[in-house]
């Protein structure tokens, strides 16, 4: 599976309804927080679907989806996780979103803007200054 394939599978299993999670690399159907790979979980937060679709060789692509946002390439996953995807404002849609433009971008198409990012956030603090 190449970068790209590895992120719009993310994206894929995320997607429907209820198939994302904070706090955990994955949930069972209870709300318990499982490993990413167990039979039991039923939604991943988007370090948690990378690896899971990746057979836990997420490395490059969870490197390619921080880049995008802008994030720093050595962060650690469970960082990651309290920095952007567990972030309170953060929705499903959004990290879907930031997968598949990250897929686009390694694949050489680079989307519009990312979601959540730093250069995001930024702006948003200049506008509530003025």
């Amino acid at each position: 599976m190449s970068v790209a394939d590895v992120l719009n599978a993310a994206a894929d299993l995320l997607e429907p309804e209820g198939r994302w999670t904070r706090g955990h690399a994955a949930r069972a159907v209870g709300g318990m927080g499982v490993d990413f790979n167990s039979p039991d979980a039923s939604c991943w937060c988007a370090w948690g679907a990378l690896a899971k679709v990746s057979g836990g060789n997420e490395v490059e692509a969870f490197e390619a989806l921080t880049d995008h946002l802008q994030l720093e390439q050595e962060i650690d996953p469970a960082l990651f996780g309290e920095i952007w995807n567990d972030a309170p404002e953060r929705t499903q849609a959004e990290v879907v979103q930031a997968l598949r433009d990250a897929a686009l971008k390694v694949s050489g198409n680079v989307p519009t803007d990312a979601v959540g990012t730093k250069a995001q956030s930024a702006e948003v603090n200049q506008k509530d200054s003025q």
